[in-house]
This record gives C-alpha cells, sequence and structure tokens, in this order.
C-alpha cells in the first residue's frame, strides 16, 4: 500500500478515470487522504456514487488498521512525508518572498539614507511600516507557478475560459494555503492576510469575487459576526483535521473571528414620547381594529419599539426544565435562542390579520429602508428588460418579439415567474440528517405562485405545507396570482400575499404581490422562502439596495447584481 500511487489505488477502488484525473492534477498522494475534508471530497468528486464508494474504502481502511491512516502506529512517518512534500512545493515560494522582502527591505533602506540626509526623523516608526509592509507582498503567479501541475491547470483553465469553476477554486484555496503554511501544522493564517489575499486573487483572476474568497456575515443572534470564505474555510478545515489528529502543539484558540454589534431601533426618546408610544403600544395588543386611522397612527408610532421586539432573540424553551433547563453552577449552560414567530405575532398583533393589514407591514418596512419604499415600482422597467436579455441568452427563438404589446400585469408576471431560470437549484439546509434539494418548479412557486382557481389554490399550499413540514421548514409569506382567462383570450390576474390564516388580496398587479411579499419578510423579521432564498436577496441586492446583519452570501446573487448594476437599457 505504502508504494502504491494515488492513481493505483483509486482504479483498485474503481472510481472512474476522471475522478483519477481530478487527484492527480491536484497533486494528492495517498497520505494526503487523510486531510481530506467533507469539502475537498465534494470538490474533487461531484458524482455522488464514486464520492461514497471513496468514503467506504477509506473507511475499510481505518478499520482494518491500514497504515495509511492508523496514525497512532505511523504517525510521525507519514506526516514527516507530508510536510517535505509541502516544503518541496513551496521552497520555490518561499523563495520568491524572499525576493520581493530583500527587494522590498533595500528599497527602504535606500528611501531611509535618503530620509536621513534631509531631516532627522526617528527610524523605530520606519522600521515597523516596513514590517508591515513587508507581511502584505504576496506573487499569486509565483505561487501557482510552485505548485507546479496543479497551479498550471488553474492558470490554463481561466485562460481557456475566462472564469474558474468550483475545482479550479477548491484547488486553488488548497495551494495558497499550504503556501501560507509550508508545512507548520502551527502556523496561522489572519482574517487580515486572507482579506489582503482575496484582493490578490481578483486582481489576478478579474471575473472572480472577493467575497468568494474572504467575507464577514453575521450569526443568527444578528449581534456577532463570523468570517466566511474560501480561503478562511480551506484554513480551518486543515486546522480541524490536524486537530483532530493530535499533531497541533499551539493551544491558541480556533475560534473564528467575532465582533459584537447591535443596532438599536429604540433610539433614545424623551419621557413624553416614550409615554406616547407605550401607549399605543397597549391600545394595540387590547386587540383595537378601529378606527383604522388610529390603527394607522399608532402602528407608525409603535414601529420601533415592534420591530425590536421583532429582532430580539429570545431563549428556547426546554421541556421540563423551563426558559434554561437544568444549570451546572460552576459551569453555566449555553440557551438556545430563536426569534418570534410570525403566528405568536400576529395573535399579539391582531390588526395585521385585517384585510387592510398590509399597509401596516408597508409602514414597518418604510421604518427599516425609508430609501427603499419605492424602488421596485422605479427600477421594474430595467429589471424586466435585464432579465429578458438573459433569458434570450439562453433561448434564442423569438418568443419575446411582441413582448412590448401585452399588458403590464402579463409582462410582470412572466418576468418574475422566468426568474427562476438565471439562478441553479441549490439543497436547502434542514435541521434534520436528510437534506432537502428542491425542483425547478418548487423554486419558482416559492417565488411566485401562479394558479388557475382558488380550489387550486388551496390544493397546492396543501401540498407545499405538507413538504416543508417534512423537512422541518417554516412556511413564509406567498406571492400569489390566479390567472383567469376571458373569452376573448385576455388575460387577468387576481393577486395576493398569503401566510398562516391571512390573505392580502386585491393586489392590483403581481409586481404589487412581490413587492409587498418581499416587504412582508422584513416588517415581519421572517426568513426569505427556503427553496428561492438567492432570487430573494438578489431583489434585496440589485432593486431595494439595502443590506442587513442576517444576509446570506450567494455566488449567484453577487454576480448578477454586480451585472444588473452596469446594465444599460
Amino acid at each position: 500500500m505504502e508504494n502504491k500511487t494515488i492513481g493505483q489505488l483509486l482504479k483498485e477502488w474503481d472510481v472512474g478515470e476522471t475522478t483519477i484525473a481530478a487527484f492527480e492534477a491536484n497533486e494528492i498522494s495517498v497520505p494526503d487522504l487523510v486531510l481530506l475534508t467533507d469539502d475537498d471530497l465534494k470538490d474533487l468528486v461531484p458524482l455522488i456514487g464514486p464520492r461514497n464508494k471513496i468514503k467506504r474504502e477509506l473507511s475499510k481502511m481505518k478499520t482494518n488498521g491500514n497504515k495509511v491512516l492508523e496514525l497512532s502506529k505511523d504517525q510521525e512517518d507519514i506526516f514527516n512525508e507530508i510536510v517535505q512534500e509541502a516544503q518541496d512545493n513551496n521552497s520555490e515560494i518561499q523563495s520568491t518572498q524572499t525576493v520581493i522582502l530583500n527587494s522590498e527591505t533595500s528599497v527602504n533602506e535606500q528611501r531611509a539614507e535618503k530620509q536621513s540626509t534631509t531631516s532627522n526623523v526617528n527610524d523605530k516608526p520606519s522600521q515597523k511600516k516596513s514590517k508591515t509592509s513587508s507581511s502584505y507582498s504576496y506573487d499569486l503567479n509565483a505561487v501557482l507557478e510552485a505548485a507546479g501541475g496543479a497551479g498550471e491547470l488553474i492558470l490554463k483553465s481561466y485562460k481557456s475560459q475566462g472564469a474558474l469553476n468550483d475545482s479550479n477554486r477548491s484547488s486553488l484555496a488548497r495551494i495558497i494555503i499550504n503556501s501560507e503554511t509550508a508545512g507548520d501544522f502551527n502556523k496561522r493564517v489572519t482574517t487580515d492576510r486572507a482579506s489582503f489575499i482575496a484582493t490578490k486573487i481578483v486582481e489576478t483572476f478579474p471575473s472572480e469575487l472577493v467575497s468568494t474568497w474572504y467575507r464577514t456575515e453575521y450569526r443568527s443572534d444578528g449581534k456577532s459576526k463570523i468570517v466566511k470564505g474560501r480561503l478562511m474555510r480551506r484554513f480551518y478545515s486543515q486546522r480541524k483535521a490536524f486537530k483532530k489528529l493530535g499533531v497541533l502543539t499551539n493551544k491558541d484558540s480556533d475560534t473564528e473571528e467575532e465582533e459584537n454589534l447591535d443596532e438599536d431601533l429604540t433610539g433614545d426618546p424623551d419621557d413624553e414620547t416614550a409615554n406616547s408610544v407605550n401607549e399605543s403600544y397597549i391600545w394595540l395588543t387590547n386587540g383595537n381594529i378601529s378606527p383604522w386611522t388610529r390603527v394607522l397612527s399608532a402602528w407608525k408610532d409603535t414601529s420601533k419599539k415592534r420591530l425590536k421586539e421583532l429582532q430580539t432573540p429570545v431563549a428556547l424553551e426546554e421541556s421540563g426544565e423551563g426558559l434554561q433547563g437544568k444549570r451546572n453552577h460552576l459551569k453555566p449552560k449555553k440557551v438556545k435562542t430563536t426569534y418570534a414567530k410570525v403566528t405568536s405575532y400576529t395573535e399579539k398583533f391582531p390588526q395585521i390579520v385585517e384585510p387592510e393589514g398590509w399597509s401596516l407591514l408597508e409602514i414597518d418596512f418604510e421604518c427599516l429602508q425609508k430609501s427603499s419604499i419605492l424602488k421596485m415600482d422605479t427600477a421594474y422597467e430595467k429589471l424586466e428588460k435585464f432579465v429578458l436579455h438573459k433569458l434570450q441568452k439562453l433561448d434564442s427563438d423569438t418568443l419575446f418579439d411582441d413582448f412590448h404589446l401585452k399588458p403590464q400585469s402579463v409582462r410582470s408576471a412572466f418576468i418574475f415567474l422566468s426568474l427562476s431560470q438565471l439562478f441553479p437549484v441549490s439543497t436547502v439546509a434542514t435541521h434534520q440528517k436528510k437534506s432537502w434539494r428542491p425542483s425547478r418548479q418548487e423554486m419558482r412557486d416559492s417565488f411566485l405562485l401562479q394558479v388557475n382557481s382558488y380550489g387550486d389554490l388551496k390544493t397546492q399550499l396543501e401540498i407545499r405545507q405538507k413538504k416543508l413540514q417534512q423537512f422541518n421548514v417554516t412556511a413564509q409569506p406567498l406571492a400569489v396570482i390566479i390567472k383567469e382567462t376571458a373569452k376573448n383570450n385576455a388575460v387577468k390576474y387576481k393577486c395576493l400575499v398569503k401566510f398562516d390564516n391571512i390573505e392580502y388580496s386585491g393586489l392590483e398587479s403581481p409586481l404589487k404581490a412581490v413587492d409587498l411579499a418581499f416587504k412582508s419578510y422584513h416588517a415581519l423579521h421572517a426568513c426569505y422562502p427556503a427553496e428561492s432564498e438567492a432570487m430573494w436577496f438578489f431583489l434585496q441586492k440589485a432593486i431595494y439596495q439595502f443590506t442587513t446583519k442576517w444576509d446570506k452570501h450567494f455566488d449567484i446573487v453577487e454576480i448578477l447584481a454586480r451585472e444588473f448594476q452596469k446594465f444599460q437599457i
């Protein structure tokens, strides 16, 4: 086994020539198998069958006490081999970096000499600055050249295709992190360094996005943020593998960088204003729904207070243990938190259930994002032309020649129903072991559901609710259009937004239905529908143009939003 190449071993496992080629192109040796993470395997082996076959074989090797994986017996020899390989791969990189650093040192020395002849400036700050500057030197081309075939493959692939694919990105992340750690298990890659390298990646590969390689996102509590992106993901995966194998000697915490933030919606009101807000709040929670003018006034007065409550996590009850459960007085138990459910919120404020309740959600959305309240109306024309432009690239047929002659309601329905074609279908994260990969139809229906009758709507909602419950996913407000065709073949739509037992009907167009659904998610502090999450984030970024601390990152959203921004009508 020890004398076998990775190609020979994989051939025995019968995983196919494509998989073998992927491992060889990335210069993965047999000892490297112990360091591969699940993400690595997914990138190297996209097909589930061969990937599972490799996992089974690795499990067998470990169970059978194979020397390659029984690191407790032969750990030192194997890791010496890995370290030597990493050092060999990075010797040229280090040499290149040394040249760069020496060159910079020479330049800095010359500058220092020149400065010393004209002024008596203390040289200690200059030395510190030189050190900082040197630590951020980086030549990605040199790193790739030193990586041999794997680096050359990335450069050639980009040159021929004008873009990197997922396999290229995984290889690039592996090469970069290996060059940064240079065979030292305890060496760390700082977030500042990763952020800097991400900009260098985009300089070398202009079609890439910095956020793909390094970014920060807020945790679900909305207060602290975590570091994400391919570079730090690769680094932490590697650290996790090393830690599991017991080769780390550095005991520093491996927790990701956090930054506590808190956005106060309540402001600092004076006593008189606070009393007025509290009176209006109590009046609303008492269930008053008339006169409606008083409802609107009280709703505006209490917007900040109610929104703050919605955005504040609450402790999850644990059966039989109260809010926090049993607590060890020496080591307090961490309390799990969640946000208030929409159902409990509408029960507390029954005004939302009223037919005109949609206007209350618009009031709260305006409180959150005042400059975005009319963005859909003003940007729709550009959105329509942008989507048509993208669709025509996907389909060369002349289906859109008379599109401008159709009624606005028909055009907007078509645009929003077709928007899903611009997005890949993604697997939905669930709280269960089994995953859910929605169909493209399910993705489209969760964004804008088109039915032919109320009976059909009831059936579709029941089917959807059953599917969501199966995967423990919460149903969110849903934009709906009921298509009606007159005798003269003229098409009309009944447009509404529906969630729980609430229905806002009588909306003037599909455009208004989508717009109201979007505003509802933010006014109710609800998540976007899981199946079409990326589509809603695209609208948020490209049309409504705002960000929140709860946003998720999607590469396709960043790409399309950037294209939309540059698109000319």
